[in-house]
């Protein structure tokens, strides 16, 4: 079976991948909203390929295309001997041959200065930043040159071959309101778009960037990759179990009588428990001996996390991987002196808050950029004292205009009173930051906000205090399985903390066996209204808000039930928080008096 790009990009890691593919084993991403929403912006991008040049032909196979058939063409197949590669345009004319791939990734830039990163170091090697999009117009090429070869036609670099990548211009300002939304995904490979087609084209939104001598000097490498990973698929690879499996994209829920490709591979050893991959920053035990540590363990001893000797544990990550195997075998809490020290030091008024963002690569809003962070929710609870009535207040954006100014000024009103603002990762910052940016590259920043977004993103105020951090140095349960995210702290708190489901009783929820569910079991279910999923992360709420705004064909009782998940599920990231930062507290002084 000849490999295809999507193979090889997913086999350079591990070839086992490639058979779990071919078997149709799931993955991490299947019916992943997130993972749907940036597959139709590259529908779109891919749509607008064949439409930027003139008298294009679409689908056809590289054998319709022989010596003096020049012209245009999109989504033509082409064959090799190992390989099989779908090219989105090749411009074929006397003595040129130019591959594009078109790509819904923005062009990768120097933050500080905004040029374009280079794609090659000066010893031939690829960055970072370029290295997968190389390897993938690289596959089509090397696929392409043995088409070409095995006909007797030679592409010589420099001269006859050009490779270039066409990608999401950063610096792209829509002046069309809800661009996005003009567009409509039916499929992969069905769009429509109801906006001005001409305009569109002409727009800067999309780029070209050369990469024809990163492809040349990647060709032999690619092709000696495509060698070895045909070879060991028809020899039949072998897992080889070790830290990188923790990433592996067939690392799902194991789940009775389904196919699993990560069981497959680990077998039993999957089921031990507290499984190995789970110890947090696992990635990172590599010993100069030995090597990979997970790999020597589960070849030596078993899967458990608990048999890692305590010397091949990296202590510069604050006792992190050492506290959570403690706390497996304990089978208990544990919560760092420091943690309830720090938590008791912050001067009330406290005010916790949390925002939704959508980062699109087509704007909601004109003058909006590129997979620029754009906020359109906000939510704040605030303690003025110990045990006093939380306050909360609210905003969500409902406007055409651009939100930024409107969530800074409601950000500022919302905290202004308080000594202590607590957020939950350092998303709250990059979302200020992104806001005051924005606002002050379409002059509608002024001086007040611009010297309290100055304060806020200060990493060395101590006003500002991210909770996430201090859990995550300070705070361990097995249940939590390395995870710091609040989705997997809080459950460990709500179920241990009688007093903090008394405080909020209207989160209280149970099964169908009388287990205790999740506060954020009991948001309310929007029914497949617009066949939207509930809202209860981050993905759902910006797929439910740009549903609300953008879609005119949902009901307005629709729409107001959308319009009341969004607030609900907001209110309840910042009630998380309230619940850490007082259970923790609780938790500590009972531990303290036992």
């Amino acid at each position: 079976m000849k490999l295809t790009k999507s193979e090889y990009m997913l086999g350079r890691s591990c070839p086992v991948k490639v058979q779990h593919l071919r078997d149709g084993m799931p993955r991490r991403q299947d019916n992943d909203p997130f993972t749907a929403q940036l597959a139709e912006v590259g529908a779109i991008i891919h749509w607008m390929a064949p439409k930027m040049y003139a008298n294009t032909r679409m689908g056809i196979s590289m054998d319709m295309i022989q010596p003096g058939h020049h012209g245009v063409y999109s989504e033509v197949s082409v064959e090799s001997t190992l390989c099989h590669a779908r090219m989105d345009i090749l411009q074929y004319h006397p003595g040129t041959v130019t591959l594009s791939e078109f790509k819904s990734k923005v062009v990768p830039t120097h933050s500080a200065t905004g040029e374009i990163k280079p794609v090659m170091r000066q010893d031939g090697k690829i960055y970072a930043d370029w290295k997968d999009l190389v390897d993938d117009i690289t596959f089509q090429s090397v696929t392409l040159f043995g088409h070409l070869g095995a006909r007797g036609e030679i592409i010589e670099a420099g001269m006859d071959f050009r490779a270039e990548l066409v990608m999401i211009n950063p610096d792209f300002e829509s002046s069309l309101n809800d661009l996005r939304h003009q567009f409509r995904v039916i499929n992969q490979r069905v769009v429509s778009f109801s906006g001005d087609l001409d305009a569109l084209l002409s727009s800067n939104l999309l780029i070209p960037v050369d990469v024809t001598q990163a492809v040349m000097a990647s060709v032999k490498r690619v092709q000696a990759e495509i060698e070895s990973l045909h070879k060991q698929l028809m020899q039949g690879a072998m897992p080889v179990l070790s830290s990188t499996c923790a990433s592996c994209e067939f690392r799902v829920p194991l789940k009775n009588g389904q196919p699993n490709g990560f069981l497959h591979c680990w077998g039993e050893k999957a089921y031990h428990d507290p499984f190995i991959l789970d110890l947090t920053e696992v990635g990172r035990l590599q010993d100069k001996h030995i090597g990979d540590v997970v790999r020597h363990v589960v070849a030596t001893v078993d899967a458990r996390m608990t048999s890692i000797p305590a010397q091949h544990l990296k202590p510069k990550y604050n006792n992190r991987q050492a506290r959570q195997i403690e706390a497996a075998t304990k089978g208990s809490v544990i919560i760092g002196e420091a943690l309830a020290q720090a938590l008791s030091s912050h001067p009330y008024p406290k005010a916790f808050i949390d925002v939704e963002a959508v980062s699109s690569g087509l704007a909601y809003w004109p003058s909006c950029r590129p997979f620029e962070v754009t906020t359109f929710q906000l939510s704040v609870h605030t303690a003025d004292a110990q045990q006093a009535p939380l306050r909360h207040t609210e905003w969500l954006h409902e406007s055409a205009h651009h939100p930024c100014m409107d969530f800074l000024r409601a950000l500022m009103a919302s905290v202004g009173g308080a000594n202590t603002i607590y957020i939950y990762s350092s998303y709250e910052r990059t979302a200020v930051n992104a806001a005051a940016k924005a606002a002050e590259r379409m002059g509608l920043l002024d001086s007040i906000t611009r010297d309290w977004v100055t304060r806020f993103l200060d990493n060395n105020a101590d006003h500002v205090v991210d909770l996430l951090g201090l859990i995550r140095d300070h705070y361990m349960h097995p249940a939590m399985r390395g995870s710091a995210s609040i989705k997997y702290v809080l459950p460990t708190i709500w179920s241990a903390a009688p007093h903090i489901r008394r405080a909020f009783p209207e989160y209280v929820s149970y099964d169908a066996d009388n287990t205790l569910q999740s506060p954020y079991a009991a948001l309310p279910s929007l029914g497949g209204i617009a066949g939207l999923g509930d809202v209860r992360d981050g993905t759902a709420a910006v797929t439910a808000y740009t549903t609300m705004m953008f879609d005119g064909s949902i009901a307005a009782a629709d729409r107001d039930a959308i319009h009341s998940a969004l607030l609900e599920y907001c209110k309840l990231d910042t009630a998380a928080m309230v619940m850490l930062h007082d259970g923790v507290m609780r938790m500590h002084t009972h531990m303290a008096d036992e």
